[in-house]
Parts: C-alpha cells; sequence; structure tokens
C-alpha cells in the first residue's frame, strides 16, 4: 500500500472518530480545497491550506452532523489518491438525515495533501437542510 493511500486511510478513519483537528493538521499550506459549488450548501467553494481545511469544515459541521464515511473503492496511482464510497448523516435543524455517494480526490507530497477536490451527491444532502 502506498504511503500516500495510508495518509488517506488516517484521515478517512478520523473523519469517522470526529478528529477534525487530525485531518486539518494534514494538508500543506498551499494546497488548494474545491468543494463543491451548489449554493444550497454553506461549505461550497474552494479553500486553501489547513486554515481553508479549518474553515471548511467549521462550515459543513455547523450545519451537518455526519455520522459515517465510508470507501469501499481506492484508486491510487503515485501521489494521487481517489476514494469513492458514501456518508451519511443528519441536520440538526431539520432533523432530517443525509446519506449521499462521493468520490474525494487527493494529491499527497512529503506527506502532506497538497490538492484536494471533493464531489458528492449535493441534491442529496441539501434536501437534508431544506425544512
Amino acid at each position: 500500500m502506498s504511503e500516500a493511500r495510508k495518509l488517506i486511510e488516517s484521515m478517512v478513519a478520523a473523519f469517522n472518530r470526529g478528529d477534525i483537528a487530525f485531518i486539518v493538521g494534514q494538508f500543506a499550506d498551499d494546497c488548494p480545497l474545491r468543494e463543491t459549488t451548489a449554493p444550497e450548501l454553506p461549505y461550497a467553494g474552494t479553500f486553501k491550506g489547513s486554515a481553508g481545511a479549518s474553515q471548511f469544515f467549521d462550515k459543513m459541521l455547523g450545519v451537518l452532523q455526519p455520522d459515517r464515511l465510508d470507501i469501499d473503492v481506492w484508486v491510487c496511482e503515485g501521489e494521487h489518491v481517489v476514494a469513492m464510497g458514501s456518508w451519511g448523516g443528519k441536520a440538526p435543524r431539520t432533523g432530517k438525515r443525509f446519506d449521499s455517494m462521493l468520490s474525494l480526490y487527493f494529491r499527497v507530497r512529503g506527506g502532506k495533501v497538497i490538492e484536494f477536490r471533493g464531489h458528492d451527491d449535493t441534491a442529496v444532502t441539501a434536501a437534508a437542510l431544506r425544512s
């Protein structure tokens, strides 16, 4: 197993135990993080570095309470890691549950994430936020 995949697996495990500080610490300071552009999701947009990752998680966890991240497909080549699966949880304000498919792309160099792109079924996630 590649070092890049090991790092991403450790980040997935951290997400599932709620250790966001560990995840944030794995991003290089100049790492671009590109998340959905769906206007209904308050965490949509582009962020930069560990500070941006922290901002992203603050926004996401401000509206969603995830309880799982399951990866069932790994595609790894050199510094590139694609993790595909699903995540789920609820939106505390509405009490609605979401279970959404996702694909996460990471580029890892020198033990740090230097690029991230997140893609999920935004329609499913956004529906949980609507009253």
